[in-house]
This record gives structure tokens, sequence and C-alpha cells, in this order.
């Protein structure tokens, strides 16, 4: 049996024009709200680290899609790994590493 690993995504100044979207999407991926946190989500992931990633920047891509997030700034951290940091734009559509 796998472990599950939890999993903490934090937006950092997004500007989404729908919530409602933006949080119906995401939730359906398997991500919670944290509560009393803006942009705050957690959950649990059974695969390797490199999967998890990918699942994330799918998941968060396509919600970013559907409420129109032109930019915004994504912190993820899987299990006790260290946090990183990672910059969202519409125009290029990927995330790129920041320090």
């Amino acid at each position: 049996m796998s472990k599950e690993t939890e999993v903490l995504v934090v937006l950092d100044n997004p500007k989404v024009k729908d919530i409602g979207l933006f949080e119906k999407h995401v939730k359906k991926e398997g991500f919670y709200i944290v509560e009393n946190e803006a942009f705050a989500y957690r959950g649990f992931s059974t695969t390797p680290i490199f999967n998890t990633k990918a699942y994330i920047f799918g998941t968060f891509s396509k919600a970013f899609e559907i409420a129109e997030v032109l930019a915004c700034k994504l912190i993820c951290q899987i299990g006790e790994n260290l946090p990183e940091v990672y910059l969202y734009e519409k125009d290029g559509e990927f995330f790129k590493e920041i320090s």
C-alpha cells in the first residue's frame, strides 16, 4: 500500500475573475480549501513527487484558465520537502520555477 503524502498549495496575489468556478474545479480534482486562509488548498497524494507536481500544475493551470487568471505565484509543498515557488503567466501557459 502506498503512503499518503500531504500536499499544500498556496497562491500569492492571484487576480481571479470567478472564484466560484476556480474553487469548484480545484475541489473536483481533490483539493480542499484551507479554512481561514485565502487561496490555500491541501490534498493528499500517493504518487511520486514528479507525478504529484505534474498533477498540481495540470489542475491549477486548468483552474486558472476557467477563472481567467492572468498571472500569479504558486507555492507548493509536497510532504516534508521544502516549499517551491512557481510563476504562472497566461501568455506562456506554464509554470516557471523562481527562487
